[in-house]
């Protein structure tokens, strides 16, 4: 009886060993397993994470290079006004010299017919008084 029950005792302890070991391997593959889905958890948190900063940068750059095309668009625009405004006032400028010359050429020339006719009034009456003083002279020699 007493072998009986070491026997039993003994199988007892074999099975309560054997389960021990076996809850402990299941501990540790569920532990195993756990760290594993946490590990891949954590890189692909960080692979996410990278793309957004990737992303955010590419973003950043894409920004930065159409504000930087707007600008040199801008100053292109404006530097072809200011040529535009500089050549009309050139040409402004020549064609308002162009009327000045034309005006003053027309005033010499009409201020040379005038000159031209008032001396020519002159020469008249200076002919007529000359005849006249002549003719005036003429009688008083003949009177005499």
């Amino acid at each position: 009886e007493a072998k009986v029950k070491a026997e039993a005792k003994r199988k007892a302890e074999e099975e309560r060993k054997r389960l021990e070991a076996e809850a402990k391997a299941k501990a540790e593959a569920e532990a195993k397993r756990k760290a594993e889905e946490e590990r891949k958890r954590l890189e692909a948190e960080a692979k996410a994470e990278a793309e957004a900063k990737k992303k955010a940068e590419e973003q950043q750059k894409q920004i930065e290079a159409e504000a930087k095309a707007k600008a040199e668009a801008e100053a292109e625009v404006k530097r072809k006004a200011e040529e535009e405004r500089k050549k009309l006032e050139l040409e402004a400028k020549k064609k308002a010299e162009e009327e000045q010359k034309q005006i003053e050429a027309e005033a010499k020339v009409k201020a040379e017919a005038e000159a031209k006719r008032k001396a020519e009034e002159e020469r008249k009456q200076l002919e007529l008084e000359a005849k006249k003083k002549a003719e005036e002279e003429q009688k008083q020699i003949e009177a005499e």
